[in-house]
């Protein structure tokens, strides 16, 4: 895989992408541009920033894996099974890794340094520890090698770990004159801070997936479609269901095992192969994100809009 399909698999957003690239499209920002003589360089600054934007989501998404943790940990909801840990993962994308690494053999940037690794070796540690305790789980006579206790504090310790790097790159661009969106930072820090205090605030009173904010940010509603699809992963080729789309990405049911980031293809009723990857993944549905987002005149959702009409 190429470093640029790599990006493709694992970038979070679409939109982060076409920011990305057009950042590597202005040299005179990533390359020519003078560093002002009291701050950073305005490519570095430009940079930062997507990174921040970045680490936000992993930070929300982190949040709510840490509550699914810390509830199971609990034991107050039933309903509640340990195979809802694998349906969230937080991705790290190959531009974000790539850059903080670069980023923090600056001095400039020194400060980064250790809670950019906390997180990375918090997180593969934890991910890790989600595959082996579900595992153990489908495995009675090996059950309690990997507790749910020592799950939820790892999960916990990923969430300390996203606030202080959050910290360290919101110091170093406030000195640089940079605001935030105190509204939208604030919101994901209350739900990162609380999950790492052991609560599960992405939850609601009946242990339910709930996140403040997030159905508030849905840029466009979901168009329902109920049709027939093709899903290829890898060398798998799999009839599935289409249950709705939006610009970015497809809701579906599929009869295979997904992982969250994995690239996959689905064939639509119009005959076309459209690639992304799995956001998330539970009892045999996901969320695609689609590698390259439709336009909204796409005949895809022209012809969903059409069929609804005519139903009707």
């Amino acid at each position: 895989m190429t470093y640029a399909q790599s990006l493709f698999a694992e970038l979070v957003d679409a939109e982060r992408f076409a920011a990305w690239q057009q950042q590597l499209a202005e040299p005179e920002l990533a390359e020519g541009g003078a560093a002002p003589a009291d701050g950073l360089d305005p490519g570095d600054l430009r940079i930062l920033s997507l990174s921040r934007s970045e680490l936000l989501h992993v930070g929300a998404v982190t949040a709510v894996v840490a509550s699914i943790a810390n509830a199971l940990e609990a034991g107050i909801f039933p309903n509640l099974s340990p195979g809802a840990l694998r349906s969230f993962s937080p991705v790290l994308s190959a531009t974000l890794i790539a850059s903080l690494d670069a980023m923090c053999t600056e001095i400039a940037f020194a400060g980064l340094a250790k809670p950019w690794q906390d997180l990375g070796a918090h997180l593969s540690f934890a991910q890790q520890l989600i595959r082996n305790y579900i595992d153990d789980a489908a495995q009675p006579t090996q059950s309690g090698v990997f507790p749910i206790e020592v799950v939820a504090d790892s999960w916990r310790r990923v969430s300390q770990a996203s606030v202080a790097l959050h910290a360290s790159v919101a110091e170093i661009m406030a000195a640089n004159g940079h605001v935030c969106d105190p509204v939208a930072e604030g919101r994901t820090l209350v739900l990162m801070v609380s999950a790492a205090r052991g609560g599960w605030p992405c939850l609601d009173n009946a242990g339910r997936l709930s996140v403040p904010g997030w159905a508030e940010r849905r840029s466009e509603r979901r168009r329902e479609i109920n049709a027939d699809i093709a899903v290829i992963s890898g060398d798998a080729v799999v009839n599935g269901y289409l249950r709705n789309a939006t610009t970015i990405g497809f809701g579906i049911d599929v009869a295979m095992g997904l992982f969250v980031g994995t690239r996959l293809a689905v064939k639509v009723p119009d005959g076309r192969m459209l690639s992304g990857y799995v956001q998330w993944y539970a009892e045999g549905k996901a969320g695609i994100r689609l590698a390259v987002p439709l336009s909204a005149e796409d005949p895809l959702l022209q012809n969903v809009l059409a069929g609804s009409q005519d139903q009707a």
